[in-house]
């Protein structure tokens, strides 16, 4: 039997020599891969593999952002839930792809909720001890766990200012100070993390943001207010400070409670539709909330205030009691309107809680009330984040 042989043409050597080496091996996994907490989003590292033209691919699971980049060593990946994430990293040129890298470690996060708008969201006269019946609202039977596990920040207005953007147990006391008096309040915060903790939804930082006298038409407005910068820049410092320490911050959902300066003029309340439509669509686009965070709009109620002026004879002082009425109207259904038309909007009603002195701010028990309907409104979603 005679013996076949292959010889190597030159024409085989030729081919050989053009098939690059990458076409017939697996491009090395990225190594060191490490993340970082950054302000509401991971910084993801890891070392490049050798060449050029590599796509890498950060994944994190199914409560994670997927991050494609190429030719780069680092990714930021938005913090969507709060549930601990590790990030693998994968490298592909052209028909190849590595093998995963290792996982990193998962970081610490914090579910943050903005509460932001005039004197009711602040807690103007919600005594954390009723001056009349003496309660202590900061005790039981009203206490619970959230009160020392769950946090808050708040700006200026209140004091003791804590150290810019750093969080305070949830009831750390906080004074609102006149020339004439300092006194302990509290907002509809206290309600709305006592009752997501009471349900389950575990524990929140609160970022607060408040001021009594305001107006959505110009000091709140995203076309220039001054308020509404400072509210970007005192939730976006607090996710900073927070990185800086190792915790990830996750914006979940923004709750606004204002209006009632508005009511009290023809031309604000009539554009406050729009004002507050490009309120809420600015926000969503300079802060980073999670997809689809709600925001909680409660409507404001100035029936008692004006029945109160009625009763006394100041009907004049806000431009007539039926024309106030109009104006009210005009403010409430301006919530229900842009509730309709901009999606994960919701709407809780002041209408009928108690009202303090003249029939303006809401009372302790009250503030607790609308912070437990604030809480039911976005519990859902906020559990979907864990």
């Amino acid at each position: 039997m005679r013996r076949l042989t292959t010889i190597a043409t030159p024409l085989f050597v030729a081919l050989a020599l053009i098939i690059p080496a990458s076409a017939a091996s697996t491009l090395a996994s990225p190594s060191n891969v490490s993340s970082k907490a950054g302000p509401g989003y991971y910084i993801v590292k890891w070392g490049k593999v050798t060449g050029i033209g590599v796509t890498y691919t950060v994944t994190g699971g199914s409560r994670a952002s997927t991050c494609v980049v190429i030719d780069s060593s680092t990714c930021n990946v938005p913090a969507i839930s709060t549930a601990p994430v590790r990030f693998r990293v994968t490298a592909r040129r052209g028909m190849n792809t590595s093998r995963p890298s290792a996982l990193t470690r998962s970081l610490p996060t914090r579910l943050v909720l903005l509460v932001a708008g005039q004197s009711n969201a602040m807690g103007f006269e919600s005594y954390a001890i009723d001056p009349i019946t003496k309660v202590n609202y900061f005790q039981s039977p009203y206490a619970n766990g959230a009160d020392r596990l769950s946090a808050i920040t708040w700006t200026a207005t209140l004091v003791p200012s804590t150290p810019h953007g750093s969080f305070a147990p949830l009831a750390t006391p906080q004074r609102f100070v006149t020339p004439t008096s300092s006194t302990q309040i509290f907002g509809p915060e206290l309600g709305l993390a006592r009752r997501l903790y009471r349900d389950g939804v575990g524990l929140v930082g609160v970022v607060k943001v408040a001021y009594a006298g305001t107006s959505l038409a110009s000091d709140w407005s995203p076309a220039g207010g001054n308020l509404y910068g400072q509210m970007l820049d005192f939730v976006r410092q607090q996710m900073t400070r927070d990185a800086a320490s190792g915790i990830v911050d996750v914006l979940g959902a923004a709750y606004w409670y204002q209006g009632e300066s508005d009511a009290l003029h023809a031309t604000m309340a009539q554009n406050y539709a729009n004002n507050l439509s490009t309120f809420i669509t600015s926000l969503r686009r300079d802060l980073s909330f999670t997809p689809r965070a709600p925001v909680v709009l409660v409507k404001q109620s100035l029936a008692s205030h004006i029945a109160f002026r009625f009763a006394t004879g100041r009907c004049g002082e806000i431009g007539g009691c039926p024309e106030a009425t109009a104006r009210d109207a005009l403010i409430r259904t301006a919530d229900d309107t842009v509730a309709t038309t901009l999606p994960d909007v919701l709407t809780v009603d002041s209408l009928g809680l108690a009202r303090a002195t003249v029939g303006l701010h809401l009372t302790n028990s009250a503030e607790l009330t609308i912070g437990t309907l604030m809480a039911n409104a976005t519990e859902n979603y906020l559990r979907h984040l864990r």
